[in-house]
């Protein structure tokens, strides 16, 4: 019984001096990441200098779109043989849209017989 009661008293001291040496080289590594952290000069900021040139948008001007064009959600289309296809690099914008709206009122005014 004594035999057990030694290997049980070792394991917890072994445990007790583990335990310890883990907090020790934490607070080791603690101090030394603190040291390296005050030798680092300070972090000094700027002042902010303003921009002599405002910013500006380009202006991009939208092409009108053409007799066999159509824009669908910003999206120039041009009809061909069995079809649409999409126009690359070709946006059309709200400047289309309303030349469409024009064009459209345009053709409502004009009546029927005044066509043929």
């Amino acid at each position: 019984m004594s035999t057990a009661l030694g290997i049980f008293v070792g394991q917890v001291m072994t445990a007790a001096l583990a335990g310890f040496l883990a907090l020790a080289w934490s607070a080791y590594v603690d101090h030394e990441l603190s040291k390296q952290r005050m030798s680092r000069p300070a972090r000094t900021q700027r002042p902010v200098q303003p921009n002599p040139q405002p910013t500006t948008t380009p202006v991009t001007t939208l092409e009108p779109l053409r007799a066999n064009q159509r824009c669908i959600k910003g999206q120039r289309f041009q009809r061909v043989e069995h079809g649409w296809v999409e126009v690359p690099n070709r946006p059309a914008g709200p400047a289309n849209v309303q030349l469409q709206d024009a064009v459209a009122s345009v053709c409502s005014a004009i009546a029927p017989e005044e066509v043929m």
